[in-house]
């Protein structure tokens, strides 16, 4: 979606949108920006593959339009964000991501909201900048590389003649998922430094991502303030199956601090 019709989309009649694009180093970060500066940032971080346009029925919201600035994103190689060329190191893509958490005004931290894969950037994003987050929602989220699920496509994507016939977007998720144990095992120690609370909220039924990974996640969370959330006859999609259950442990987080 090009940025004028993102921009309607997002029904600037509810209050400010802004679509902005954050440069670092050779990536150029696409965002959207909704509701008061002023007030607590949450931002989202979308799966492999993906865009910002996960989460407008979010940034729509009118009550969390109210009581929240949210920040959208395209991660890197997909949407606006130089698709096709992935940022395989999660610790790069926190790092990219880390002056959005910058723009927060408020006393309070921003909460991080990282569904899928976005769910490992998310947490790499609170171990690099400790300081600039205040809370976790880990959301279907890809944690565990001795879970990891290769599937039969992904065979069929290593060979040369198929990427000129795919889409950007999804050469950059082939690109992520083949690296995604290795990266997983780089970082997923590390996250016992989170202190902050965190939110792992999973489907039982998810059979793209385990709910194994949920497990994994809430032993190896030692030092964070933990709630395990698993949804019974629920898959991988909540949010857009079950969106009302996100924002209910966004405000969960929130009323607890």
């Amino acid at each position: 979606m090009k940025d004028q019709r993102l921009y309607q989309k997002l029904n600037p009649q509810l209050g400010r949108v802004e679509i902005n694009y954050l440069k670092m180093g050779e990536s150029r970060i696409r965002y959207a920006d909704v509701g008061n500066p002023e007030n607590r940032m949450v931002l989202f971080i979308h799966g492999a593959p993906g865009s910002l346009e996960a989460f407008t029925g979010f940034l729509k919201d009118p009550r969390f339009r109210q009581n929240f600035r949210m920040i959208a994103l395209d991660r890197p190689g997909y949407g606006h964000s130089d698709p096709g060329n992935p940022v395989i190191s999660l610790r790069t893509q926190a790092t990219l991501l880390q002056p959005l958490l910058v723009l927060n005004q408020h006393p309070e931290k921003p909460i991080l909201a990282g569904h899928s894969y976005g769910g490992p950037v998310a947490a790499s994003l609170a171990v690099q900048s400790p300081d600039l987050v205040g809370g976790i929602l880990l959301v279907g989220a890809a944690m565990d590389p001795e879970h990891e699920k290769t599937y039969w496509i992904s065979h069929l994507l290593r060979l040369p003649w198929i990427s000129v016939i795919l889409p950007p977007y999804v050469l950059s998720a082939h690109a992520e998922k083949e690296s995604h144990v290795e990266e997983l095992k780089k970082v997923s120690d590390s996250w016992r430094e989170i202190r902050v609370p965190v939110t792992i909220l999973h489907g039982k039924n998810d059979w793209i991502v385990p709910v194994e990974n949920a497990y994994f996640t809430n032993n190896l969370l030692t030092n964070a303030r933990k709630r395990l959330v698993i949804k019974e006859w629920t898959g991988h999609l909540i949010p857009w199956t079950h969106p009302g259950q996100m924002k209910q442990e966004i405000l969960i987080m929130v009323e607890s601090d």
